[in-house]
């Protein structure tokens, strides 16, 4: 069953009903485990197929079990067709438990606020609910507005 939150976002929504900015001025900041990246494969497809300049990263947390990232091919040669328009930063962890991994989580999203070129930030965050729960605290503390977060549970 999914899930939806949306903390005060634009009348304008994507397929998934993610608010949407300029796509000339917004950064889409994707961040997922393993049981949402099948629908952030097909947002990030979507959206660079049909917006030219905007910029898309993908925050993947993969967990111990899990062997080869889900559609990581297909996610490199994304990347050597938009290397301007999308990064991939992938988080292995040994620890089932996403609290446990909340240090490496926060240092990839640090790195990505503190490089960001755009005016308007979305963050999506799709994934199991205590996936969503400890990414959103962590965008809290790092001072990211609700406005700017959209999550769904998968």
């Amino acid at each position: 069953m999914q899930t939806e939150t949306n903390q005060k976002g634009s009348s304008v929504t994507n397929s998934i009903g993610a608010p949407m900015g300029s796509a000339h001025d917004s950064h889409f900041v994707f961040i997922t485990d393993d049981s949402g990246i099948v629908p952030v494969f097909e947002q990030i497809k979507s959206k660079l197929g049909l917006e030219v300049n905007n910029c898309l990263t993908l925050v993947y947390s993969i967990s111990g079990k899990e062997g080869q990232p889900l559609f990581k091919a297909e996610l490199e040669s994304i990347e050597k067709r938009f290397p301007a328009q999308l990064l991939t930063h992938y988080l292995f962890s040994g620890n089932l438990i996403p609290r446990e991994n909340t240090d490496q989580i926060q240092q990839a999203l640090e790195i990505i606020l503190n490089c960001n070129l755009r005016k308007l930030v979305q963050f999506l965050v799709l994934g199991k609910a205590d996936f969503i729960e400890s990414v959103s605290e962590r965008l809290h503390f790092l001072g990211i507005k609700p406005n700017q977060i959209y999550s769904q549970t998968f």
